[in-house]
């Protein structure tokens, strides 16, 4: 968020943004796994065999995209375009999503009729893209 201050604006200045005391956590130190390089080789081979490791990263993605999709739905939830406003709202979706939707095809997000497929395809998306 950016916020412009004037010279009248009071802004904290380093010591009244610190604590009063800050906690005493304890973090147990775990020794480092050391791997020989025919372990390495062994765990290589076997994820170019099954892949399990990226595909837990890919599950992990998608699960983080989804779960910023119901974020933002429910923050949408029941917003309407003001009609004395100047500005057309279009849509508001995650960035991961923007990004991976710019990759695809640069001109996605100009196209009227893909913001109408992709909000008739996710149900939660129907919420963050406005009708077209």
């Amino acid at each position: 968020m950016i916020v412009a201050a004037s010279k009248y604006t009071p802004v904290p200045g380093p010591k009244e943004r610190r604590s009063a005391a800050a906690p005493q956590v304890l973090v147990k130190k775990q020794r480092p796994t050391q791997m020989t390089n025919a372990q390495w080789v062994d765990w290589f081979n076997s994820e170019l065999r099954s892949g399990r490791s990226l595909d837990q990263y890919f599950k992990a993605k998608k699960h983080a995209i989804n779960q910023s999709i119901r974020k933002l739905a429910r923050k949408n939830w029941g917003k309407r375009q003001i009609n004395k406003s100047d500005f057309e709202w279009k849509f508001e979706v995650p960035t991961a999503l923007y990004h991976y939707w710019k990759a695809q095809d640069p001109h996605f997000w100009d196209d009227p009729a893909n913001l109408r497929s992709l909000r008739r395809d996710n149900d939660d998306l129907t919420h963050c893209i406005a009708k077209c």
